[in-house]
């Protein structure tokens, strides 16, 4: 009976060193997919300073307010100043709540530490330099084109006697 009680204790000693080295590699795993996943995030916020995504924001939020200060000149331009001090306030964490998960649903860690590589390249930065004037001019071509397009429309339509 000792021998199978012994047995028996040397099994479940078993069984349970082997659920303690279970929850332990399960543990350590949990922990560094974890830490990967906070390296990949700090790596897309890093992405995101590279590429200025909190001044295409603010950019952005400055010409709405432009817009709309043209739409409503009779508010204060205290209050326009206002609200854009409040854009400026909220723009990291929009990044960081909005922006990161977006990007870590869509590209790998080694797809981020690529994009940080190239834009810290020269061929990178110059892409940097050069873009805004590239998409304003971009953006100014497709309105000369639609524009075009529109009026090869209307002269189609004319011809065909309807207007």
């Amino acid at each position: 009976m000792d021998k199978a009680k012994k047995s028996k204790r040397k099994e479940k000693s078993v069984k349970s060193t082997c659920l303690v080295a279970v929850a332990i590699v399960l543990a350590l795993s949990v922990t560094l997919g974890q830490a990967q996943q906070t390296a990949k995030q700090d790596d897309i916020k890093r992405f995101l300073t590279i590429i200025g995504a909190r001044t295409i924001g603010l950019r952005v939020f400055n010409q709405i307010i432009a817009s709309l200060q043209k739409a409503h000149p009779d508010i204060p331009e205290a209050v326009w100043q206002e609200m854009m001090g409040e854009a400026e306030a909220q723009t990291d964490d929009f990044v960081a709540e909005r922006l990161v998960p977006i990007y870590d649903q869509y590209l790998t860690h080694e797809d981020i530490k690529g994009l940080i590589a190239f834009y810290e390249s020269p061929l990178g930065a110059k892409l940097l330099s050069v873009m805004p004037q590239m998409s304003q001019e971009s953006m100014l071509a497709g309105q000369v084109w639609g524009r075009e397009f529109a009026e090869t429309v209307r002269q189609r339509l004319t011809a065909q006697g309807s207007q």
